[in-house]
């Protein structure tokens, strides 16, 4: 047992020093691309305000390059969130409002994908000593996956619940889809930087590595699995105050 804990302790500096390096690299790397970026966009807004033309496929083109643009500066966004996760601004939150802000943030996403949303919420939840808006990142996160893995509809079940451990009050969120799940044999890459299964949806890998790193800033947990009926299940795991 003492070397399988050695070995789980030896795994984990391993990552925290692979995360390092990666969140530096990323830091680096978005700096470098967001200007030249900025001056895209600012040609682009140019362009389609100062220049007259007849050409019927130039206001076409013109919304392409800019939501390419758009696109490139939202990864950048990403991985500067992953280099910089440091700083943390907690206050204590309603969980119920949290996720109702949740929901509100993806409205556009869960109309067009007609995705019905089930609410069963605990009414004895504590407050959450949270820094609200990386949080709420975690949990945009989590809503956007389950719509992204169900394709055809379906329902997404968020659920809430209080649980007591040695006296201790946890708060349990869990967003349960039914979308395709996640192949056995990806499950332990699903954290990982740059890990995506939607990369033809415009996923970029960073959403679940950046998830990770918050709750664990929090001192929470979260974890994901498959549900034996198909689908999946995230969990959030958060000490009550």
């Amino acid at each position: 047992r003492m070397e399988m804990e050695l070995w789980e302790v030896h795994q984990q500096l391993i990552q925290a020093e692979k995360m390092k390096v990666v969140g530096s690299l990323a830091m680096g790397v978005a700096h470098e691309v967001r200007n030249p970026l900025s001056t895209i966009l600012y040609g682009i807004n140019y362009l389609s305000e100062n220049v007259q033309t007849n050409d019927k496929n130039y206001p076409k083109v013109l919304e392409d390059i800019t939501e390419a643009a758009q696109r490139s500066n939202d990864i950048i966004t990403d991985l500067l969130d992953f280099s910089s996760l440091s700083k943390v601004r907690k206050k204590k939150i309603n969980t119920e409002g949290l996720l109702e802000k949740s929901l509100k943030f993806t409205k556009h996403e869960i109309e067009k994908s007609q995705i019905q949303i089930k609410r069963i919420f605990s009414d004895d939840l504590p407050q959450i000593n949270i820094d609200e808006a990386k949080v709420l990142q975690v949990v945009v996160n989590l809503i956007l996956n389950a719509i992204r893995s169900m394709d055809k509809g379906g329902a997404l079940t968020i659920r809430t619940k209080c649980l007591t451990d040695d006296s201790l009050k946890k708060v349990v969120i869990d967003f349960e889809d039914e979308g395709c799940g996640i192949a056995e044999d990806k499950l332990s890459q699903i954290f990982d930087p740059f890990f995506t299964t939607h990369r033809n949806k415009g996923g970029v890998g960073l959403g679940l590595s950046v998830s990770k790193n918050i709750m664990e800033i929090h001192d929470a947990q979260i974890d994901i699995s498959n549900r034996p009926n198909g689908g999946v299940r995230a969990r959030l795991i958060f000490e009550g105050s």
